[in-house]
């Protein structure tokens, strides 16, 4: 009898340590994600927009947890109090912190700290608070509306739908992944002098939240003027059209549009040394152009609208 009880307890060690040391299934498949921040005076345009990635890259162990570094990377673009780019920075890819997760629970670990923080806890139900979290820190109170569900790789990840009085308005919470405002930002996106905001969620390079079929690049690698076929773009910023002159005449070119998250939002096909793009229904806010004849590509750069 002593010899089974002893087989039952190394059974039970076995499993509750197997439990404990598996990873959970919302670190599975290559997340990524995309993220926006923007920042300005508050009165004007002055201050930058921070487009950046966040993904995992390997496991460590700190202080008995075993963790997935998060590594960040992207592009910081400088905005004039008129509303001009002056510049940009490439964000270096760098490690930032650590994400461990159990029990439908999301940790943050930062290499300054000791201790790590709850980042999400996702076992929520309809009517319930949202507690305070590193994310959430509790100065408007969300509760869970509604609750509805993404089909990912993952399996089918919920999606709390949050609403508050007298607060900032209706947020969105995405099990295993963060919320309207980002991963580690804040739930609540926007704040006097700027803003944050979830652009993009991949798995496997596919995309789950707002731009389907996007990578979620942060759009990097997109350099200002390549070529100088463009002669000039103007105006930019601009807010009811913006004119491209050329040095020569373009025979079945395409020019596209896209937004800081990769994807496209406008097509033109055109021939000739001239053409004029009109706002449409772009919103506000920084655009990348790209220009091709056939498999050539003749130019590219930022747009500004205003």
């Amino acid at each position: 009898m002593k010899h089974i009880y002893t087989i039952f307890l190394l059974l039970f060690i076995f499993f509750t340590n197997k439990a404990f040391s598996q990873t959970n299934s919302y670190f599975q498949n290559n997340p990524v994600w995309h993220v926006e921040f923007n920042v300005n005076s508050g009165w004007d345009c002055a201050g930058y927009n921070s487009s950046y990635n966040y993904y995992l890259n390997g496991d460590t162990v700190l202080y008995g947890n075993t963790y997935k570094q998060v590594h960040k990377k992207g592009i910081v673009t400088y905005i004039s109090a008129s509303c001009t780019p002056t510049g940009s920075d490439t964000i270096a890819d760098t490690a930032v912190f650590y994400l461990r997760s159990l029990s439908k629970k999301m940790f943050v670990l930062y290499p300054s700290d000791t201790a790590e923080k709850l980042l999400y806890d996702f076992n929520l139900n309809m009517g319930d608070t949202v507690p305070q979290t590193y994310a959430h820190d509790g100065a408007f109170t969300f509760i869970v509306s509604s609750i509805d569900s993404i089909n990912t790789p993952n399996g089918y990840l919920k999606k709390f739908y949050l609403a508050t009085s007298g607060g900032p308005g209706n947020d969105t919470l995405y099990e295993g992944i963060g919320s309207t405002g980002g991963l580690v930002e804040q739930i609540f996106p926007f704040f006097l002098s700027g803003s944050h905001k979830l652009l993009c969620y991949a798995l496997n390079n596919n995309s789950y939240i707002y731009s389907s079929g996007s990578t979620c690049d942060a759009l990097s690698a997109i350099p200002e003027s390549e070529n100088q076929n463009v002669h000039s773009v103007f105006p930019n910023p601009f807010e009811a059209e913006t004119n491209f002159h050329f040095n020569s005449d373009l025979k079945n070119a395409t020019l596209n549009v896209y937004n800081t998250s990769g994807v496209k939002v406008k097509t033109h096909h055109f021939s000739g040394n001239y053409f004029k793009i009109q706002k449409d229904d772009l919103a506000p806010g920084v655009y990348f152009y790209l220009i091709n004849q056939g498999a050539n590509r003749l130019g590219s750069g930022k747009l500004l609208k205003q």
